[in-house]
């Protein structure tokens, strides 16, 4: 087995051997054309991150007037309640009806029809 079997060894041998060979681009012009590759991906970068919150925000916007749109809208009017269930209820003389609030009645029997005088219930 000898040094150069391992797979790093043969990476450094390899990488040593292309250091050795001459130069085809000179050092100026490859520094040029790396400047111009960068400048263009800026350029093309700045547009994106440029317009990416912009279309982030009017989509969000579209979606709230959207939803605002769906969860605004008037709901159908109930229907118009009958005069059979507006009138109260037809109660015998001995009871008296409290209203806790608008759809609560509380009934109070007063004496039981036909008491004798005197007595206690």
């Amino acid at each position: 087995m000898t040094d150069n079997d391992r797979p790093t060894d043969r990476f450094e041998t390899a990488l040593r051997e292309w250091a050795r060979r001459a130069i085809r681009t000179p050092p100026r012009v490859a520094a040029q054309r790396v400047a111009a590759r960068i400048a263009v991906t800026n350029r093309r970068a700045s547009w994106a991150t440029a317009w990416a919150p912009r279309l982030a925000a009017a989509c969000g916007l579209v979606l709230a007037v959207g939803s605002g749109v769906l969860l605004w809208r008037n709901a159908t009017p109930p229907p118009s309640r009958s005069a059979a269930v507006d009138a109260p209820p037809v109660l015998p003389e001995n009871v008296v009806v409290f209203w806790l609030d608008a759809e609560t009645p509380v009934y109070f029997v007063v004496s039981p029809l036909g008491d004798t005088a005197g007595g206690t219930p």
